[in-house]
């Protein structure tokens, strides 16, 4: 692989890395300082924003370049981390603007993300790109929740949780930070072609439509998984250090069926 698919991919597994580390206890914080409603509000308004950003990703890369995206949406995740950390409990006060960040954030540095890796991988390197890719993702999706949970478990032990919490937030902040300066390294891909239009107008297979239509219904029930099991598990188990322990042993698996399957593919 080449250098910049090696910078692509430590970008990538240092973004899950601190989204694993944060994630779930992000939901937790804002379930404690609220209820399942101030979850609700957080996840719907950012899911909001990040399908405005994705319908305008399209015509923003006609302008600005893949780079600048990624950038953009970093620098989005430090203010958005940051916020967390100095707002404590008055978050809940603010939970409008923290979605809207959520969401900006996840539109601008995803599409520029997929466009720089569609662009500097081939179709002779792209398999060995995925692979190595998953294994980190795999890695930092399964360190970042017991390494989340342990710092909170330690402050609780000597002081109070929210400073284990604030600690998390602060920690991210500086990884994404960390991030965006890696981000300056990557070439620039900008100038894109786009059209509504065409997005619209175009003739699609039924076999095509029945995928869009089962990732629909999968982004739906992912998405409500996601926000709302980490809260449940956390109401069983009432430690943090569990809940990480949890979603760190769901990621190992995760990691053995992905290679599973991969065998399986290649298979059949």
């Amino acid at each position: 692989m080449t250098e910049e698919e090696k910078l692509l991919q430590k970008i990538q597994s240092l973004f899950f890395f601190g989204g694993s580390i944060a994630g779930v206890f992000q939901n937790i914080f804002l379930f404690n300082l609220g209820n399942f409603r101030t979850i609700v509000i957080y996840d719907c308004l950012a899911l909001s924003i990040l399908f405005v950003m994705y319908l305008v990703s399209g015509k923003l890369l006609q302008r600005f370049s893949s780079r600048t995206l990624m950038r953009a949406g970093l620098f989005t995740f430090v203010i958005l981390n940051t916020c967390f950390f100095l707002l404590r409990e008055q978050a809940i006060d603010y939970i409008v603007p923290l979605g809207f960040l959520a969401g900006l954030g996840h539109g601008l540095f995803w599409p520029g993300n997929n466009l720089s890796q569609y662009l500097l991988t081939t179709a002779h390197t792209r398999s060995r790109y995925f692979g190595r890719l998953n294994f980190w993702l795999n890695i930092a999706l399964a360190s970042g929740p017991i390494l989340g949970g342990l710092i909170i478990r330690l402050f609780s032990l000597v002081s109070e949780p929210i400073y284990g919490y604030m600690t998390l937030f602060l920690l991210v902040a500086v990884i994404d930070f960390y991030i965006l300066l890696l981000a300056f390294r990557l070439p620039r891909h900008v100038g894109i072609s786009f059209s509504f239009v065409d997005i619209l107008q175009h003739k699609r297979s039924i076999s095509w439509k029945i995928v869009l239509v089962q990732q629909f219904i999968f982004g739906l029930w992912d998405v409500a998984f996601a926000a709302f099991s980490g809260v449940l598990i956390f109401l069983i188990v009432k430690q943090e250090l569990y809940v990480g322990g949890v979603k760190t042993v769901s990621a190992l698996i995760f990691a053995v069926g992905s290679i599973v399957a991969g065998k399986i593919l290649q298979r059949y």
